[in-house]
Order: C-alpha cells, then structure tokens, then sequence
C-alpha cells in the first residue's frame, strides 16, 4: 500500500512538471530561449526524456555561446546520461553534444579531451558540411600543440569532404586555415601565401562571407608587408 501511495505521488509530481514546462512553451513562445533552463529542469522531473534532452542540449550551447563554461558542460553531462538510456539513435543529437563539448574543452585548454569529442562527433556526423566543420575544428585544436603536420592532415580531411566546386563558407575557412598553417609550418613563401588568399578571397566577396573577407584581406596584408621586410 505504501508502495502505491508513492507512485501515485512520483505520478502527480511527474504531470505537474509536465504542466508547468508545456505551461512556459505555450506563454512564452516567441522568446522560448530565455527559459530552456527551466524547460529542461522542468521535462527532466516530469520523466519526459526526449523534451529533456532537446532542452539540456539547447542549455549547454546557449551558456557555452555565453563562456559559462563550467554550466555548459554540466548541461552536457546530463544530456549524455538521458542519450545512454534513450532507446533512439539520437545521431544528430550526439553529434552536437560531442562537437559543442569539444568547444568548450578546447576554450579552456584541455586540448586532448577536446580532440576526443571531435572525434567521437565524426561517428555520428553524416553531413559532409558538418563533418568538415568538424575537421577544422581538430586542425585548430592539433595546431595549438605545435603539431603542425597533423593539423595539416585534419584540414586536408576536411577539403576531402566537400566537391571541388563547393563555395561555402566552411570551404572558405578550410582554405583559411591550410594558409595560415602552411605559413608556420612548411615556410611558404609570402608571396605565394598571399597569391593563395587572393584566390580564396574573391570566392568570400563572390558568396557576401564578411568576416571571412575580413581575415583574409588582414592575411594579404600580413603576408605582403612581410615579403616587402624580407626582400
């Protein structure tokens, strides 16, 4: 009897939770973003898994966007203990998790596990613009050890996913990189550096990609002033 009363008392408590979290979507609606910390605390005590995961994982990228690294990654624990006991394949939720946490440990300098959330969001990626990105991502976190050969490899890995013919702003950032890497690494020569980013710079104004004209106009500049001071 004991028994009952208490599962009668988990099951109102569970739809209370559930009332107040379907009460937040339907009255807040048009700035949703504000409350997915309550959303996911709320889905989370009402045993509804699937809303609370969608929320936890929204919580952890809004407060890593935020630099509240250590709640982000608080966030993406929960989401991966709901994701090992959901029946679902959940790949694209994976993915996020793995990419997103990859971030955070990257921006506070844990650079070896960083890598191994890259990695493990390869797994579930399927999108060849998505696993791209992912790439890049490695090459950066590879080349903050000074392992330029390697953080070489993972931007060619990247280049390899897309046409040769692809004009989006990952394709952009990937050339980017390669530059800037191929400075430090092999000694281009600046001037043929320079020619490089005049090449992927026309494909950024052609396609409207701002910030990356922006970088690639400060690397022109970079690379022509320093072949001036070495001639």
């Amino acid at each position: 009897q004991e028994a009952t009363y208490q599962s009668i008392i988990e099951r109102r408590r569970q739809e209370f939770h559930q009332r107040v979290a379907d009460g937040i979507q339907r009255l807040y609606s048009e700035r949703i973003e504000d409350y997915y910390e309550e959303l996911a605390h709320h889905y989370r005590l009402a045993g509804n898994d699937e809303m609370a995961i969608e929320y936890l994982l929204k919580s952890g990228v809004k407060s890593a966007s935020q630099y509240a690294n250590e709640d982000a990654l608080k966030y993406f624990d929960q989401v991966a203990e709901l994701l090992e006991k959901s029946q679902e394949p959940h790949r694209a939720e994976k993915a996020l998790l793995h990419e997103k946490r990859g971030e955070v440990l990257q921006l506070v300098g844990q650079w070896i596990k960083a890598t191994r959330e890259y990695e493990k969001s390869l797994e579930y990626y399927d999108d060849p613009h998505s696993r791209a990105e992912v790439y890049q991502k490695l090459g950066w976190v590879v080349e903050e050890s000074q392992d330029f050969p390697n953080a070489r490899k993972q931007i060619e890995l990247g280049l390899n996913e897309l046409a040769e013919d692809d004009k989006s702003v990952v394709k952009v950032r990937l050339e980017t990189a390669l530059v800037w890497i191929d400075k430090w690494s092999e000694g281009s020569p600046d001037n043929e550096l320079a020619m490089r980013c005049h090449q992927i710079v026309k494909i950024a104004e052609e396609m409207g990609y701002k910030p990356e004209q922006a970088v690639l106009y400060a690397y022109i500049a970079f690379f022509n002033s320093a072949g001036l001071i070495s001639s």
